[in-house]
């Protein structure tokens, strides 16, 4: 089986990459959709709502005019709306424009893809030695609750509340540890995957990082 791949933004691009071969190692990455022959998979990032929108159209034109097997696969934020209305909303932007024979899976990052990075249990050190970092632990552990139950933090959104909390969590663990939207190679280890795939396993947390594993199997 080949894989078509429209994610949410560069982060995505940059980080699946190497998450999507660690579910499935027989898979090998193409810079273009033209070479989807067999085993491979093919990335592109969406830049969001509604620009996605687009991408996947082109996406489903490219898969018809394939003539090998190829499964498109969308991974989107659900940023402030559930799950399932993220989910509804995706699907009918296929539905609108997919053939019969549309093999494909939806992934709703819930809420986000930093919320997701925020599984890892290895990620920031127990005792923290940054105030606002022990502030935030104190509002709310994320290495002990669930990062999806991730509330909003005085002025920021939950999202932009996973985003300062993942690189406050990073920063603090050492010199030289950041993450950003240009650069979150951090996250992109075998070794962090594992931690977050670990705790899903074993704490049934993050239960929307489910869809991303089923999906490459």
């Amino acid at each position: 089986m080949n894989y078509y791949v429209v994610v949410e933004g560069q982060v995505e691009k940059i980080v699946y990459q190497n998450w999507i071969k660690f579910v499935n190692p027989k898979l090998n990455l193409v810079d273009y959709p033209h070479l989807l022959q067999k085993d491979n998979y093919y990335i592109i990032s969406a830049g969001g709502y509604p620009q996605y929108e687009k991408i996947v159209v082109n996406a489903i034109a490219d898969i018809g005019a394939n003539l090998n097997p190829v499964k498109l696969v969308v991974i989107l934020d659900a940023e402030e709306q559930t799950l399932e209305d993220k989910f509804t909303e995706v699907e009918s932007a296929i539905h609108d424009h997919m053939f019969s024979a549309l093999n494909y899976s939806i992934v709703i990052q819930y809420f986000c893809f930093e919320t997701w990075a925020l599984g890892n249990l290895k990620l920031g050190p127990r005792n923290p030695n940054h105030v606002t970092l022990i502030e935030y632990r104190r509002f709310f552990d994320v290495l002990i609750n669930d990062p999806e139950e991730l509330p909003p933090y005085k002025n920021m959104s939950r999202i932009e509340f996973s985003l300062a909390y993942l690189r406050k969590m990073i920063a603090d663990k050492g010199k030289n540890r950041t993450y950003s939207k240009s650069n979150p190679t951090i996250v992109a280890s075998k070794e962090y995957f594992d931690q977050i795939h670990n705790r899903f396993l074993q704490k049934n947390h993050l239960k929307s990082f489910s869809t991303f594993l089923n999906a490459f199997i």
